[in-house]
């Protein structure tokens, strides 16, 4: 199993490398990207790997709900703050959530740490930036202030600091580990009746349902409802073939795991396999041929918006390009994470601590000096433990297919938005080239006409 898992492991971070593309490199220094140097220069480990994991899973999470579930206007507030680049008051934002406090893993892990006799573990700015942009758009408690694009705190009609957020609610839960039989667990947050979006208004422009309807929004009419019909027969076949690739993970786990070597209906299980994977392949070819119709639409789009520019949705386009950037550094973000966990687990050897740190934690779970609900975080972090033991390779093989194909999509929705920013930019080019020979040829007249009044 080892070899196989060291193959599979090394092919992960490698596709998760170039996931990342050269030129959105910069957008993720000093956040995700740091991740894959503190891998290799890190003790060997596990348990942190199985956070890397379950935190690249939780920016898709985040990601699905920007794309699907949020709304956006040309002038939505709540883009400017998640956009805005992380400052020291934000960092003591997070800080400040219940929801990092009492993490399982970060509010316990210095007490097996201790135990393992290995330095403190803190939370990396990746993970800061997903607990910021998510304390944004839930209604979490209020127990944060609302910041301006600036990292200023903005203030109510009597000069107070607004605080962000209702009691009634909390944060979606970022410690639960994804279900490789259930595709929906790598893209959706559990369900809770306790985390809601926040509500979004429109002071100017239409108030679109999420960035999809956006994008469909900054088209010429006559390619608009096109693309709805063919975004919607994707999505439609994008549930089964979900299903499928789900249906071989977790064969492909059931198989992988050492204690199935002497199973007497191996055989049949092997074959069971080949036969998953034939039907997914089916429905593979199926996916793509109906993404890949959508996106040729909006494709044709982008040529027709460049060749007949409306400045009316210039301030649509400019922010939904903010968006998909934040989008797009959560993909570079998730894909930096699944690398270094890759890279933790087989290069540095992180499956040969998993008996030590099920010990560290069993120890801590026996200590009295334990306060609050660090007893019940032991356990949940030992349950993780247990399956991340036998799903953390297909886990990491299902995220990085899932993130690559996520920006793909992304990237013909920026070629959209592109066009429209691209004209107006272009048009203020050309009238301000307008106004400067304009201003030329005055001067030059004036020049002619101070002359002849000399003569």
């Amino acid at each position: 199993m080892l070899k196989r898992l060291k193959k599979v492991s090394l092919g992960m971070s490698m596709v998760a490398a170039l996931v990342v593309a050269p030129s959105s490199l910069q957008a993720g220094v000093g956040e995700g990207l740091s991740e894959s140097t503190s891998a290799m220069l890190e003790a060997p480990n596990f348990e942190h790997q199985l956070v890397r994991i379950n935190t690249a899973i939780n920016f898709t999470r985040l990601s699905h709900d920007v794309m699907h579930d949020m709304p956006i206007s040309e002038d939505a507030e709540w883009v400017d703050k998640t956009v805005a680049n992380m400052n020291q008051e934000m960092y003591r934002q997070v800080q400040a959530l219940d929801e990092v406090k009492n993490d399982a893993y970060f509010s316990t892990v210095m007490i097996t740490n201790i135990i393992l006799r290995r330095p403190m573990v803190t939370m990396s700015p990746a993970i800061m930036r997903l607990y910021y942009v998510a304390s944004v758009m839930y209604k979490n408690k209020a127990n944060s202030y609302i910041l301006d694009a600036d990292g200023q705190k903005v203030l109510d009609k009597n000069g107070k600091p607004k605080q962000n957020g209702n009691e009634n609610f909390h944060l979606p839960d970022f410690n639960e580990f994804p279900d490789v039989s259930n595709l929906k667990t790598y893209a959706q947050f559990k369900a809770d009746p306790k985390v809601a979006l926040i509500e979004v208004e429109a002071k100017n422009g239409n108030l679109y349902k999420n960035v999809e309807a956006a994008i469909l929004g900054l088209l010429p009419d006559d390619l608009e409802e096109k693309a709805e019909l063919a975004l919607a027969e994707r999505n439609e076949v994008l549930v089964d073939f979900q299903a499928s690739r789900s249906n071989v993970a977790v064969q492909e786990a059931w198989l992988d795991d050492d204690k199935h070597l002497n199973d007497p209906d191996l055989e049949n299980k092997k074959k069971g396999l080949e036969t998953a994977k034939a039907k997914n392949e089916a429905l593979e070819k199926k996916y793509n041929e109906k993404k890949n119709a959508y996106l040729a639409i909006l494709d044709q789009g982008a040529l027709q918006i460049e060749a007949d520019f409306d400045e009316s949705k210039v301030p649509l386009a400019r922010k939904t390009e903010e968006l998909l950037e934040l989008v797009d550094d959560g993909a570079i973000n998730a894909a930096s994470l699944l690398a270094a966990a890759s890279a933790g687990i087989v290069i540095k050897g992180g499956y040969n601590e998993i008996g030590n740190e099920m010990k560290a934690i069993a120890a801590a779970q026996l200590l009295t000096s334990l306060v609050g609900n660090q007893k019940q975080f032991l356990i949940e972090r030992y349950k993780r433990m247990v399956v991340g033991a036998v799903m953390a390779i297909p886990n990491i093989a299902v995220a990085t297919y899932y993130i690559a194909a996520g920006r793909g999509t992304i990237s013909t929705y920026k070629d959209v938005v592109g066009a429209v920013v691209d004209g107006a930019e272009a048009k203020e080019a050309a009238e301000k080239e307008a106004a400067e020979m304009a201003k030329a040829h005055e001067a030059e007249e004036a020049a002619k006409a101070a002359s002849t009044e000399t003569k």
